[in-house]
């Protein structure tokens, strides 16, 4: 009985091993299959294109690394490869397997965020000044101090040169006779860029005075009253007052230079002469006009002196914000004086006419002579 079940047991091991090796030579039998068919479909497309011996030698894989290409290539488009940054490992392994493929500049990548190196403004030989920050600006001396904000300011205008500029369509659409209604909206938006670079650059001189204001700010133990400090002392702390006031004003100053350029822009805009305003404007200084074109002519030179008027006005307003506050108080009471003498002198031009009135001589016969 022994003897029968072992064997059973040896049988039925014998016969599953049996079976599975059946099973793995057939998967072979059949992966060898598809690849001679595969590489036989390749021979054949070759050999219709050209017949060489050098196909004839070539390795077989060279099939499977084709078909690997193409299902790389047929790989759908993801997200994620756009907000990958650009020198996360990934990234570079794909940019120097793209490089070995393709030229880096017959192909530029789609970005949606990022600025390209071609984009970015380029100054004229003018470098970036240093950074004020609160630890460089309190050791730095006044000179240089100075100097650093004048660099600041040089490159801002260099900087926004070419932001602020007119473009080669603004330029066309400028120098055509006929403009359409697209041209004349793009030259309305094109006249405020030289008040808009303007405006720039004096806001961001502002925004550098207040952050040096911040860091020159005084403690309370400065402007506390006392007689320890000495005379060195007292005179950086009167000198740093004195720029502190300088800084205030330069700010307020410039806030009103941009007030009225605004206004001005705004008065310009309102007062301009249209195209057919100007020709004839031009034509009736030297030939003699129409009916119509007298109308009209009359029309553009009344514009004018209204223009020229409301500038002055205007000019004068801006003169007068300008000044210091103690300036200002001055002109003020120098206007009332003025004002006073005026009014004497106006009383007095009354009373000779009246004078004169009574005194004259009538000749007639409704008023007899009188004599003094």
């Amino acid at each position: 009985m022994q003897v029968t079940k072992k064997s059973k047991h040896i049988i039925f091991i014998s016969i599953f091993i049996l079976i599975n090796f059946s099973v793995v030579s057939q998967n072979n039998n059949d992966n060898n299959l598809q690849t001679e068919q595969i590489n036989i479909k390749n021979d054949t497309s070759e050999t219709k294109q050209k017949f060489s011996l050098s196909n004839i030698f070539k390795r077989k894989n060279k099939t499977e690394t084709t078909k690997k290409d193409s299902s790389e290539n047929k790989k759908k488009f993801s997200l994620k490869q756009i907000f990958k940054r650009k020198n996360s490992p990934d990234s570079i392994n794909a940019q120097a397997d793209s490089s070995a493929n393709d030229s880096a500049g017959t192909h530029k990548r789609f970005r949606i965020f990022g600025k390209h190196s071609d984009d970015t403004v380029k100054t004229n030989n003018i470098e970036k000044p240093q950074r004020i920050s609160p630890g460089t600006w309190n050791t730095m001396s006044a000179e240089q101090q100075d100097s650093l904000l004048r660099a600041w300011d040089e490159y801002d205008k260099e900087h926004y040169k070419k932001k602020y500029a007119f473009t080669q369509k603004e330029k066309e659409c400028d120098m055509k006779r006929d403009k359409t209604l697209t041209d004349k909206l793009i030259l309305k938006k094109a006249a405020n860029k030289p008040y808009k670079y303007k405006r720039k650059l004096i806001n961001r001189k502002i925004k550098r005075y207040r952050k040096t204001m911040l860091y020159e700010r005084f403690d309370k133990s400065e402007t506390a009253p006392s007689d320890s400090l000495s005379d060195a002392k007292r005179y950086q702390l009167i000198n740093k007052q004195y720029k502190r006031e300088a800084k205030q004003e330069a700010i307020r100053k410039n806030k009103v230079i941009l007030k009225f350029d605004r206004k001005e822009e705004r008065l310009r805009r309102r007062y301009k002469l249209t195209d057919n305003e100007m020709i004839i404007l031009n034509k009736g200084k030297g030939m003699p006009l129409k009916g119509s074109e007298k109308i009209i002519y009359a029309k553009a030179r009344k514009k004018q002196e209204k223009f020229t008027e409301k500038l002055l006005k205007l000019r004068r307003k801006r003169s007068f914000k300008l000044q210091n506050k103690e300036v200002r108080k001055r002109i003020k009471a120098e206007k009332k004086e003025i004002k006073k003498r005026d009014k004497a002198e106006a009383k007095k031009l009354k009373k000779k006419k009246r004078d004169k009135e009574k005194n004259k001589k009538h000749d007639s016969s409704e008023y007899p002579k009188r004599y003094f």
